[in-house]
């Protein structure tokens, strides 16, 4: 008998020779083999790690690299005790929320804690929120000769039933836009006084009609009347322009109706099927140009011709069927336009544990702290908008009536415009042929304008944090930039995954060994790092990775590229062989370098697995 003998070297050699051993002794070498699984985890996340954190100064993202242990890491995330987070995320999670200011890093932790609310969902709620605030007030430009960009961001939350889609909505949006209800009795104010000088207007119009008609062809008089009929109709009173409006859909002619009497506006919804239905698909041509900040031409009923120039911002949250069913049908369209390709995706494709209040996890002012900055800006464009109309500086007849915008500027001596060129180079370089971004080029376009306006709106938001908003000629510091710069990495690498899984094209081994490989970082802390294959089979990412072999071809990719290794272990009950898997140091080693962004390490993971080797 195997039993006599105590390591477990010398108990499987006894084995391998011919010995027999008990229930008792495999049940002891199941123990085992877990029990050093677990050791040898524990000595891996043991590992000195480097997370950035934010001073307090007028540069919100100065990163400071602070090493820490790792004295507790859920799924593979460094979890850092500091003055803004008491617990980390109680998942893993690989939104970059460390990048923001702490305003908007608190707020998305409190709501993580208190509800379990995912943090991209939150961040781009809390994203949308601020365009608004911004976009009327501020432009920003990497030099003061460049054309400069509006603060005006499109973004997109696409997440399951009971997802938190409206939850983000109500805790975020609903009470910032209550701000506006200074600007909406001032906007009352004046709708009341152009009613009374439309009617004066009127009154004078037949009058003059009158008169007009009393002479003849031949009075001299006629002529001098006619000149005055010409002018009066010039002079026609214009509605007054509301400071703010909001739209779920509308129709193209009525969105311009609507911009041509604001000073900017939203779409925004939680019921994005809504717009997405609606008479979205027809008009990409209009949001196109109201993105770039381009004059958009509009004639108005009483045939006068303008130029549309306020900004819009557009921020839509939908479940993932309704978006996936709008891609297929408008894909070429939407995407061949530049219109989707302007947008900030979130995909968010589960969140097993729900949306649920946490009653034990108190207010801790982040939330107030948030919607206070944003009201300091609202502030500013209810006082800008008031002024218009106190110190009487409205024209009645100027149409393109906007509060006059403050320049942002990026680091001077060519800092900032050395590192957006740099940067966008190195994007460029992933949408080249077989690069892990060949099928989002025209998103990696726009990516220069998304960083310059990301750039403004949180530089801004952190001023009006620190009620410092009268700051913003001070030019937005270079570590910012690069905190931005990697938020829209993250965004990115979304919209790759994002259309990826939309794509119709026959997935290959390849794609289901990384698919695999996604299913085991996703599910990394359930499991800490130690899978049955049972459960792989049962649980694959699709119905293609529930069959056997499918599977086992995708493991045998994942273990020839060394990205996992197996471990076999006789079950104690009936002494019958499982195979289990768990991620090797290599996949762990990329995803510290990739801060725990799984679409980063699947793009990493996929370069080892087609060329033998990752750019890292």
């Amino acid at each position: 008998m195997c039993d006599d003998y105590y390591s477990r070297e010398e108990i499987m050699k006894c084995i391998e020779e011919g010995g027999k051993g008990t229930k008792e002794l495999s049940a002891q070498l199941y123990d085992a083999d877990l029990e050093q699984h677990k050791k040898n985890e524990a000595a891996r996340q043991q590992k000195l790690v480097i997370s950035p954190q934010f001073p307090v100064n007028h540069n919100w993202s100065t990163p400071q690299l602070i090493s820490v242990h790792n004295n507790q890491v859920i799924g593979g995330i460094q979890n850092i005790q500091n003055e803004s987070l008491a617990t980390e995320f109680s998942r893993g999670n690989d939104y970059p929320y460390k990048l923001f200011p702490p305003v908007v890093e608190d707020a998305i932790l409190f709501l993580h804690k208190k509800y379990n609310l995912p943090p991209e969902i939150s961040g781009n709620m809390i994203l949308s929120a601020a365009s608004i605030a911004c976009q009327p007030l501020f432009e920003v430009a990497v030099n003061a000769d460049d054309n400069p960009e509006t603060c005006s961001l499109y973004l997109m939350t696409i997440v399951r039933s009971g997802g938190g889609k409206s939850l983000a909505f109500e805790k975020i949006m609903k009470p910032f836009l209550d701000k506006y209800s200074t600007s909406n009795a001032i906007y009352n104010e004046e709708v009341e006084k152009y009613t009374a000088r439309k009617d004066l207007w009127s009154e004078t119009t037949k009058e003059i009609n009158k008169e007009y008609r009393k002479l003849k062809r031949s009075d001299p008089k006629r002529k001098e009347l006619e000149d005055e009929r010409i002018q009066h109709q010039k002079e026609e009173p214009l509605p007054p322009k509301h400071l703010f409006n909001v739209y779920a859909d509308i129709t193209p002619a009525g969105l311009k109706d609507g911009l041509s009497v604001s000073v900017h506006a939203a779409i925004l919804t939680d019921e994005g099927d809504v717009f997405l239905d609606g008479y979205a698909k027809n008009s990409v041509g209009i949001y196109n140009l109201l993105w770039d900040g381009a004059e958009l031409p509009h004639k108005r009923s009483n045939s006068k011709h303008i130029a549309i120039t306020a900004p819009l911002t557009i921020s839509i949250s939908v479940q993932n069927p309704i978006f996936e069913d709008y891609l297929e049908k408008n894909k070429r369209k939407a995407t061949g336009s530049g219109y989707l390709p302007r947008f900030l995706f979130v995909y968010n494709e589960r969140n097993d544990e729900g949306i649920s209040e946490n009653s034990d996890v108190a207010d801790d002012g982040s939330m107030a702290s948030l919607l206070e900055a944003l009201s300091l800006l609202v502030n500013r464009q209810n006082e800008k908008y008031n002024d218009l109309y106190e110190n009487n500086s409205v024209d009645d007849n100027d149409s393109n009536m906007n509060l006059k915008r403050e320049l942002i500027l990026f680091p001077p001596n060519q800092t900032g415009n050395d590192f957006l060129r740099k940067k966008i180079n190195e994007f460029n370089q992933k949408t080249r042929p077989g690069g892990e971004w060949e099928h989002i080029h025209s998103s990696v376009l726009k990516a220069r304008e998304q960083i310059i306006r990301l750039s403004g709106i949180l530089h801004c938001l952190f001023l009006a944090s620190k009620n410092e908003i009268a700051n913003t000629k001070s030019s937005i510091d270079i570590s910012s930039i690069e905190s931005v710069s990697k938020i829209i990495e993250w965004y990115l690498d979304e919209a790759a995954r994002l259309l990826r899984k939309n794509q119709k094209s026959k997935p290959t081994p390849e794609d289901d060994a990384l698919r695999t490989l996604e299913t085991m970082l996703e599910k990394y802390q359930i499991f800490n790092n130690f899978f049955p294959r049972k459960y792989l089979l049962q649980n694959g990412a699709n119905q293609r990775l529930r069959n056997a072999a499918t599977l086992d071809t995708a493991l045998d990719i994942l273990k020839a590229k060394r990205l996992i290794e197996e471990k076999i272990i006789p079950h104690p009950s009936n002494n019958r062989k499982g195979h289990y898997y768990y991620l090797t140091d290599s996949v762990y080693a990329i995803w510290q370098f990739c801060g725990g962004h799984i679409p980063c390490v699947i793009n990493k993971c996929r370069e080892i697995i087609l060329h033998g080797r990752s750019s890292m």
